[in-house]
């Protein structure tokens, strides 16, 4: 009888819904009620599939609930009677690297706009933008990429292990209002000379630098060749002390932050103008922090794209000597590419600092990146059997990893400080342990690249 109670009233429930007039759809819609007006106007479009109120209203419902797949039919249906449609079609194409069609959908609103309009030259920017990631995704740089980690942005240096004598970064989150947190950078030189940093001024952020004299800091000058009406932040040097690297959303940006490179004209002693890196560092989402060990081979980046609210990845890559350019005629092969939806799992040797480091500051294995969308906290998260079986490998030979670096670590005392038969003992387990250390990166590496094509195989179907 209580089941028979239940099935009735979900009958009940679902007839009210289904059965619901324009106008208490209208309703649902005005007062921002989208994922019951998604269901009322799915349901209105059965009776009346072409009628452009009903679609508008879906196309806008269903993205506003965040299913842009769903909302594109529709919306792309609407007709011209609601030239809105083009606006959430632009952002949507845009998302999702279709930056033609957004150049074009932005444009079609912009029709509709007076000059005068408040919104009309925010349109115009993403325009540009849109204009600006088509131009890029035809440049794409071949560059491998080797590995990512997501971490929380606001600590996420802890997961980029930068060895000391590239300098050292200090991030600070400062409150900027109630609801905005912003990051205070600053680098300094590995000689402890020279410091850049981001301050926050009108509120906006911009780029100083300062330099060491004697046992005092001098007092920090903006870097006005550099620093614009936007906000400019995230200052790395390299080595050679004259190429900085840093992030914009100015006119240059594709949307949010942009990585750009500039470089010191010593003899003037200002920089030149910037230019933006491209993909696939950047994106249409915050790019920044980007990192460079010229010496090491070695690469990082910070990067929002398609991460929830407080989550980035930090990607991690091996630099080209000289640039080179991805060669496909296929749109769908350029956006993988520029979306880095792969990974080369090659190994990549850090010094022991750095290891030391990476071992203390943060855990990589404390969320498992699976694809460019998907990432998971621990084994119960897999769909995947063999994905899950190869997680919990992973985890065993990450934990014996560590282990033989500890005892190594220990080892290495004992065999300076004895002699005799203990040092030869101690001798004869590190060249064991040296050599279980040089087949253990391969492994892990080899297990990380399985698990994630068996859980990608079961996601895909």
């Amino acid at each position: 009888m209580f089941r028979l109670k239940i099935f009735l009233f979900s009958i009940l429930i679902s007839g009210t819904v289904f059965s619901q007039t324009p106008a208490e759809a209208g309703a649902l819609f005005e007062s921002g009620n989208y994922s019951e007006a998604v269901v009322a106007y799915g349901h209105l479009l059965k009776k009346n599939p072409k009628d452009a109120l009903y679609q508008y209203r879906l196309g806008v419902s269903a993205y506003e609930t965040g299913d842009f797949e769903k909302a594109i039919a529709p919306l792309e249906n609407a007709g011209n009677k609601y030239p809105q449609r083009h606006f959430y079609l632009g952002k949507i194409y845009f998302d999702n690297y279709l930056f033609e069609q957004a150049a074009t959908a932005y444009e079609n609103y912009l029709n509709s706009l007076s000059p005068e309009e408040p919104g009309y030259p925010e349109i115009e920017k993403n325009i540009n933008r849109a204009k600006l990631g088509a131009r890029f995704i035809t440049r794409i740089e071949d560059v491998e990429i080797v590995d990512s980690v997501v971490v929380d942005k606001k600590n996420f240096l802890a997961a980029i292990s930068l060895p000391a004598d590239l300098g050292t970064l200090k991030q600070q989150r400062l409150h900027m209002g109630e609801n905005k947190l912003v990051d205070h950078m600053q680098y300094t030189t590995q000689r402890g000379d020279r410091m850049y940093s981001s301050e926050y001024l009108d509120e906006n952020s911009d780029l100083f630098t300062s330099l060491k004299l004697l046992d005092e800091w001098a007092e920090k000058q903006p870097l006005n060749d550099l620093n614009t009406e936007s906000n400019e932040n995230y200052p790395f040097l390299l080595l050679d002390g004259i190429t900085l690297y840093f992030a914009s959303d100015g006119e240059d940006s594709m949307g949010g932050y942009d990585i750009f490179i500039t470089r010191l004209n010593t003899s003037e002693n200002s920089f030149l103008k910037p230019e933006n890196i491209g993909m696939p560092f950047n994106s249409p989402f915050n790019d920044y922090m980007f990192m460079m060990d010229e010496f090491r081979n070695i690469g990082w980046f910070a990067s929002d794209r398609y991460q929830p609210e407080g989550k980035l990845a930090v990607y991690q890559f091996i630099p080209n000597k000289e640039k080179k350019i991805v060669r496909s005629e296929s749109p769908d092969s350029l956006i993988s590419r520029a979306r880095i939806e792969e990974f080369s799992g090659r190994k990549i040797n850090l010094p022991e600092q750095a290891l030391k480091n990476q071992s203390t500051n943060v855990s990589p294995r404390a969320v498992v990146f699976i694809n460019n969308r998907v990432s998971y906290s621990g084994a119960n998260d897999f769909k995947s059997n063999e994905a899950r079986n190869h997680y919990f490998q992973l985890q065993k030979l990450t934990e014996e990893k560590q282990i033989v670096e500890t005892e190594l670590k220990n080892l290495r005392v004992t065999y300076s400080s004895e002699s005799g038969q203990q040092r030869h003992a101690a001798g004869q387990r590190i060249l064991e342990l040296e050599s279980r250390l040089r087949t253990l990166p391969h492994q892990i590496k080899t297990l990380e690249k399985m698990m994630r094509n068996a859980e990608n195989i079961v996601l895909v179907e």
